[in-house]
């Protein structure tokens, strides 16, 4: 499930980098594969794209950022 989700998320950033959703989605995938790094990008993307977003605060603490 997490190759699948990553596959979709990954089709979907590169056809629409802007879009929040994508990002969060492909970094969620990248934790359930355990790549952690590449889910910490993926947030880090969520946060530049959208600081205010609703899952801002969840996503500082999974990658360490204090706010």
């Amino acid at each position: 499930a997490g190759l699948t989700l990553l596959t979709v998320g990954q089709r979907a950033v590169a056809l629409a980098p802007a879009q929040v959703d994508s990002w969060l989605a492909m970094g969620n995938a990248y934790r359930r594969l355990g790549e952690n790094e590449e889910a910490r990008r993926c947030y880090d993307r969520v946060l530049a794209l959208a600081p205010e977003h609703p899952g801002a605060a969840a996503l500082r603490e999974v990658i360490g950022v204090g706010g």
